[in-house]
């Protein structure tokens, strides 16, 4: 028995979902620059120093794939050394990183997907959320996210990229396919 002979369909969705043109949303992050999370106020999130970033965020309401980036990989190191101390410092913050990996020299630091939607109870869409998390200002430290705001002083620059409402089925597919190429320094994949 062949595999593809079980699968094939979904084979040529998935192709065809993934030939289509779709449109890459680029911010820089400055993390040295960001509010702690005592100065952060989630309600005036938009007139902030991330106003732009959460105002084109809420647009996206497809499922998307993003990930964080550096310029290159000369602190991937430093980067591993500090999320490794983060992580045994569990009496300061309370705050759960992304899974160490094997990667060692890598510009990427986490990859990550989210199913499109918005949320009721604060109206941001699904992407602004999750990434909401990762900056580290989300009120529920045991929800993972990278917690930039904590232990973060680089440049980086987050990527997405929002994908049909079809591809929603194979979002993990399409995160391991860039875990596979990126080879982030965080995260399971």
């Amino acid at each position: 028995m062949k595999l593809q002979n079980n699968i094939t369909s979904e084979i040529n969705n998935f192709i065809t979902i993934i030939s289509g043109e779709q449109t890459i949303y680029k911010f820089d992050i400055d993390c040295s620059k960001m509010p702690s999370y005592e100065d952060f106020d989630f309600w005036t999130r938009k007139e902030t120093f991330f106003s732009n970033l959460f105002i084109e965020l809420d647009k996206l309401t497809n499922p998307c794939i993003y990930w964080f980036e550096l310029d290159d990989d000369s602190f991937s190191q430093e980067i591993k050394e500090r999320t490794d101390s983060f992580r045994k410092d569990k009496s300061i913050h309370k705050r759960t990183i992304p899974a160490k990996n094997k990667n060692l020299l890598s510009k990427y630091l986490y990859v990550g997907i989210r199913k499109g939607g918005v949320r009721k109870k604060d109206g941001l869409s699904n992407i602004a959320s999750r990434v909401f998390h990762h900056l580290g200002y989300y009120s529920v430290g045991s929800t993972q996210g990278l917690q930039l705001a904590y232990w973060s002083k680089y440049k980086l620059k987050l990527s997405v990229i929002e994908l049909p409402k079809e591809a929603e089925t194979y979002l993990n597919i399409i995160e391991k396919f860039y875990a596979i190429k990126f080879k982030p320094l965080l995260g399971k994949h």
